[in-house]
């Protein structure tokens, strides 16, 4: 959970403020719609645009201090977590929509990381990415030639839609997961 969605969550039942109130604040008809949207935000799944936190504050008259306090401390974290070490990674593309990873052998730097990457998915006529770092993945075609790199992002594009590889705090292997935007915390 990030530390604006406890602020947001706390600040929602301290004040007695319920979702129907607050889809209203955001001029939202139908209030379902904006209470799962707003909910979205409490759990931690999505993070509001700076616009609409402007707009938070003014719906539950909350301390604009407090929360970009709350967004400062979520940005350390992320930028945090992008550093810390992963093992690296070959995710294998068998078909659309089914993906696989490869353990990298744990003794190759990152450039013949990056060859083994290359000629593994020449062998295997299948397009790979190198996952080195929660960072930087460099997309292979199944030809073996690096198509690009994209550094900073933590997913592939895949018919042009993000697509992330799972990748999680603690976790020790990537495994797919459903399509989602870029991390809201990354530079905006």
């Amino acid at each position: 959970m990030t530390h604006l969605a406890n602020l947001l969550w706390e600040t929602r039942f301290k004040k007695r403020i319920t979702c129907a109130i607050i889809a209203r604040g955001f001029g939202y008809t139908n209030t379902n719609k904006g209470a799962r949207k707003y909910f979205k935000w409490e759990r931690g799944e999505e993070y509001p645009k700076e616009e609409q936190l402007d707009q938070l504050v003014r719906v539950m008259r909350m301390n604009p201090k407090q929360v970009q306090n709350a967004v400062e401390r979520d940005r350390r974290d992320y930028q945090e977590w992008l550093d810390e070490p992963i093992p690296m990674t070959l995710v294998v593309r068998l078909m659309p929509a089914l993906y696989v990873d490869v353990r990298v052998p744990k003794n190759l730097s990152p450039e013949e990381a990056e060859k083994w990457a290359a000629e593994y998915a020449r062998k295997a006529y299948l397009r790979v990415v190198l996952v080195k770092s929660r960072r930087e993945s460099i997309y292979i075609s199944k030809n073996g030639e690096v198509e690009f790199t994209i550094p900073e992002r933590p997913c592939m594009l895949t018919k042009g839609r993000p697509f992330g590889f799972g990748l999680l705090r603690n976790s020790e292997t990537i495994t797919p997961h459903s399509p989602r935007p870029d991390h809201p915390l990354s530079k905006r």
